[in-house]
């Protein structure tokens, strides 16, 4: 087992759905990744990467089964509340959680949905779910000095949420590494990832319309 629960002071969380041969995949997502990105992130072959937002896991797949071909033991730190963000809570906007059954016992059922996911495409020994805040997941990797080859920030799509993200973020980035994210075509994630190269002097490139580099 990947020792790094250890140093999260967390549990091994697949084992109460590895048994279970009832448990179905739904993996329900948007963009994905851009292919583009995609083919550069295999082409550094990394050992670890941060996805700041996971939901149900499609990119998270997406990643893991691209990665596998060339290094199966790659670790994969998907951080995330799993209790949606504000597109998924307000009853004027399209992404309601009810949807996906989100709250259908109480408290959020997608947690446990993203763990079957990760089962069924096989990829249970190498993602480890991280159930936090954004804030609280880039201070438990800082204190543990995680650096990682590529870090996806695909949170909250608030500017300032964006702008954080990438803030923090990006100090655990490894020389070298990569750093992007999805729906640069929201303003307000147009307007986070702006004011982050502004302060630090850098630029970010567009990938399918929807991607962003930072470079």
């Amino acid at each position: 087992m990947n020792e790094l629960y250890g140093k999260f002071n967390l549990k091994y969380p697949y084992l109460r759905f590895l048994n279970d041969a009832s448990i179905k995949e739904n993996v329900i997502g948007w963009n994905g990744i851009s292919p583009s990105i995609l083919q550069e992130i295999v082409s550094i072959n990394p050992n670890l990467i941060i996805e700041v937002g996971s939901f149900l896991g499609h990119s998270t797949c997406i990643l893991g089964d691209a990665i596998k071909k060339n290094n199966p033991d790659f670790t994969l730190l998907c951080i995330d509340t799993w209790l949606g963000s504000i597109e998924h809570w307000r009853g004027d906007l399209d992404l309601k959680l009810h949807l996906w059954n989100g709250f259908e016992n109480g408290i959020s059922g997608l947690y446990d949905q993203f763990l079957k996911n990760i089962i069924i495409r096989g990829l249970h020994n190498n993602v480890i779910p991280i159930p936090c805040t954004s804030y609280i997941g880039h201070e438990l990797l800082k204190h543990n000095n995680i650096q990682a080859d590529v870090i996806y920030i695909d949170g909250s799509h608030e500017e300032m949420d964006v702008y954080y993200d990438l803030k923090r973020y990006y100090s655990l980035l490894k020389s070298g590494g990569i750093i992007f994210g999805d729906d640069i075509d929201f303003q307000s994630v147009q307007l986070g990832v702006g004011r982050f190269c502004n302060v630090f002097n850098r630029s970010y490139k567009i990938y399918d319309n929807r991607f962003w580099k930072i470079v």
